[in-house]
């Protein structure tokens, strides 16, 4: 005999571990996006964000290196994103200014303004458009992150020294300067030595020069 439950059972148990896969799978696909915590540490980056009517500059402190999308969280810039199919996620809206996170999120054919992400790892000197999305990038110590609303445009540039401030170098050892070398007494030589015993006195010894004998012969 046939139970008709069973059928209906496991179609039930079959819906419930496809849901469970499809659970992992956009977990998975959100872990990228997981904030850090805004604690301090000791890495500083700096995020501007221009919204077209305003900007934002931040200085954020972290420990070691975070990712782009974490930068954006600890400027408090409350990210909004979007998820493209085989195309990764997109930012839609930061500060509450953008699009909807939808399929509008990089904007449509009568307005395609959408968030620009630019970048300026420490020691460069200017931006340069990212090549992969913030989930993707690792921002280090000394960074700058820029974000703008528009058509692709950069945020204004502003030096990671500038914002956040930057410790001035050591200043160099002082080179010691050589104590000069006395004079000489008056009567000594150059490299020679003074005779304080008094045999050197004047009239004190031979005429000849010291060393002379007198001959024991002399006057007998």
């Amino acid at each position: 005999m046939r139970h008709p439950i069973r059928p209906a059972l496991g179609r039930r148990v079959g819906r419930v571990v496809r849901g469970a896969v499809l659970a992992v799978v956009a977990a998975l696909a959100l872990a990228g996006l997981t904030a850090a915590p805004a604690r301090a540490g000791g890495s500083r980056a700096v995020v501007i964000v221009d919204t077209g009517s305003g900007t934002y500059t931040r200085v954020i402190s972290f420990d070691g290196t975070i990712s782009g999308y974490d930068a954006l969280v600890l400027a408090g810039a409350a990210p909004a994103t979007y998820g493209f199919a085989g195309q990764g996620v997109a930012v839609c809206q930061l500060f509450g200014v953008g699009n909807p996170a939808d399929g509008s999120c990089l904007g449509t054919a009568s307005d395609p303004s959408y968030w620009a992400y630019y970048r300026s790892p420490a020691g460069n000197g200017g931006w340069q458009y990212s090549r992969g999305g913030a989930g993707a990038t690792r921002v280090s110590d000394g960074d700058v992150e820029g974000w703008r609303f528009g058509a692709g445009g950069a945020p204004g540039y502003q030096a990671f020294c500038a914002v956040a401030g930057c410790a001035p170098p050591p200043a160099p050892e002082p080179t010691p300067t050589p104590n000069p070398s006395p004079n000489p007494a008056p009567g000594v030589a150059a490299g020679g030595s003074s005779d304080v015993s008094g045999s050197g006195a004047p009239g004190s010894g031979p005429v000849g020069g010291a060393g002379a004998a007198t001959d024991p012969a002399a006057g007998t």
